[in-house]
């Protein structure tokens, strides 16, 4: 409440001195500062998305007139900038994608093969083949036909997550491989949406558009750094 009080005292005040403001000089202090964005701390991740993929480059002034010159300039420096806080991470996440996409689409097909091979005939090793690809401790017994069906069924069933998955990381691989194809091709929309959907999933609480470029990039450099560790 105080607060407020203070704001609508400086609304009159400003009021009852509009008059006289206006048959005075305007002075340095009055001029608005001709301010851009300069670094990727301060700039919102969805201005730079509009600057990189629309080319927007406007989007870094924040106050005052500028040159294009001076805009194209003040944008050189946050991609360098943006560049910097990447480092390889980017590259390193795409081999890593590579080779997690290779493993569970062997995954997939084992588990699809041991159940059609233990729907012919029960074999011990391919049971629990079956039971450590899907992460599941299933007793499977052959002398109950019926059961025996249902958790074969419920096995596949299964894999629908799996392929979910994989699905979601294919699409993540696909961005990031379209982004490195050739030097005009310009990051997407879709490419940073599909980073912030993992970062959020890492996260465990949503991740937009709305952060700092720079927390974009920590975020998405320690993301690679944890990926990494996994994978060991």
């Amino acid at each position: 409440m105080p607060k407020n009080k203070r704001s609508r005292l400086q609304s009159t005040r400003n009021k009852e001195n509009g008059a006289s403001s206006k048959q005075r000089q305007l002075t340095g202090s009055d001029i608005p500062l001709r301010r851009l964005f300069l670094h990727i701390n301060e700039l919102p991740l969805y201005l730079f998305i509009d600057c990189i993929v629309d080319k927007r480059y406007w989007a870094l002034v924040i106050n005052g007139t500028f040159t294009e010159e001076e805009v194209i300039a003040a944008w050189e420096v946050i991609v360098d900038q943006y560049n910097a806080a990447l480092g390889d991470s980017e590259g390193k996440l795409y081999l890593f994608l590579y080779k997690l996409i290779a493993l569970k689409e062997i995954d997939i097909q084992m588990i699809y093969q041991a159940v059609n091979i233990l729907r012919i005939v029960y074999n011990k090793p391919f049971a629990d083949r079956l039971n450590k690809l899907l992460g599941t401790s299933f007793k499977f017994n052959p002398d109950d036909g019926e059961e025996y069906l249902k958790l074969l069924t419920r096995c596949l069933n299964r894999t629908k997550g799996l392929q979910l998955d994989l699905d979601r990381r294919k699409m993540e691989f696909e961005a990031i491989k379209k982004r490195h194809e050739g030097e005009r091709v310009e990051p997407t929309r879709e490419y940073f949406q599909t980073v912030l959907i993992n970062l959020s999933d890492f996260a465990k609480y949503p991740v937009d558009d709305k952060i700092k470029t720079f927390e974009f990039c920590e975020r998405f450099r320690r993301l690679t750094k944890y990926l990494e560790k996994e994978r060991k």
